[in-house]
């Protein structure tokens, strides 16, 4: 059996997807990025080439499987297009281990995802506001406190303390 393929192009700006639409296609992302917001705050998730999008609820075995977000090109994003319902054909047809691993696979990229997206903005936040210090003190003022324990946190998250 083989899953049916296409290709599509997304301009920046266009949804690729709503939240509680049914899933009826599966986005491979093959160039470009496209971002979803996280159900639980205001924060959006990146995603770029590799990513599938829309494969949750096909995995899980959902009976009537939906988008769980809105997604949008971030740039303009080509998609190889799978149809949803061969993909769950053939999922069906695995043994109920493969399922439970690919479930918590896709459980686990997310949450790792989410965490990286998370770290680069509190680095991008300390770092744009080292360099402020920085021009400070070469101007010769002096780092203020904030700035000394945004870094001390930073080195400490990431296990380089000197």
């Amino acid at each position: 059996m083989t899953v049916q393929r296409s290709t599509k192009t997304f301009d920046a700006g266009a949804m690729l997807a709503e939240a509680g639409a049914p899933v009826r296609e599966i986005y491979l992302i093959r160039q470009g990025s496209v971002s979803a917001p996280l159900p639980s705050d205001r924060r959006n998730l990146v995603f770029g080439p590799g990513t599938l999008i829309g494969l949750r609820d096909i995995i899980e075995g959902t009976a009537a499987p939906k988008f769980y977000a809105d997604v949008s090109a971030v740039s303009p994003v080509v998609v190889e297009v799978l149809d949803a319902d061969d993909v769950a054909k053939r999922i069906k047809g695995l043994s109920p281990r493969l399922k439970t691993c690919l479930v918590a696979l896709t459980r686990t990229a997310l949450r790792i995802l989410e965490t990286n997206q998370q770290t680069e903005k509190r680095v991008s936040r300390v770092v744009a506001k080292t360099k402020r210090e920085l021009d400070m003190i070469l101007d010769g003022h002096d780092a203020d406190a904030e700035t000394r324990d945004a870094l001390d946190a930073l080195l400490v998250d990431r296990d380089v303390t000197p």
